[in-house]
């Protein structure tokens, strides 16, 4: 991925919380839950068919790592998809938290605070999805900090 079009959806993701937030539809805020809950169990049961219907095809993950080249790693949608497929992606159940849902002005776009736990690590993540032409909600980008259980 280039580094223009990672900062592209980066910012996006960030100018979504940056935006006056709006009252949660009943409705949207159902259907954020499941599918972000969807996006988590597609990992957890290697499930690469969900994963593949819940991200965007431009959705791309970015993870600060200092060992990483630049400090950090992103992973496209073919790439997580890949890594499920080759059971180098999830495998184990976790639990998720989600600590809050903020939409944008014209409910087009939110971001989910998340918090997912295994046995070993803890995922705090920002999850941006937006609601496309079809009126369905796609994961677009994903923030996670990764931490290691003590």
């Amino acid at each position: 991925m280039s580094k223009t079009r990672f900062h592209v959806v980066l910012l996006a993701a960030l100018a979504v919380l940056a935006l006056p937030a709006v009252a949660v539809e009943p409705d949207d805020e159902k259907a954020i839950r499941v599918l972000v809950e969807q996006w988590v169990d597609a990992a957890d049961t290697q499930d690469s068919a969900l994963a593949e219907r819940i991200l965007h095809p431009a959705s791309m993950q970015f993870i600060p790592n200092t060992k990483a080249p630049g400090g950090a790693m992103t992973i496209t949608r073919e790439q997580y998809v890949a890594g499920i497929r080759a059971k180098k992606i999830g495998g184990s159940p976790r639990e998720t938290k989600v600590s809050s849902i903020e939409l944008d002005r014209r409910g087009r776009n939110a971001v989910v605070k998340l918090e997912v736990q295994s046995e070993t690590m803890i995922f705090y993540q920002f999850v941006g999805l937006s609601k496309l032409a079809a009126r369905e909600w796609k994961i677009v980008s994903v923030l996670t900090d990764i931490v290691g259980r003590q």
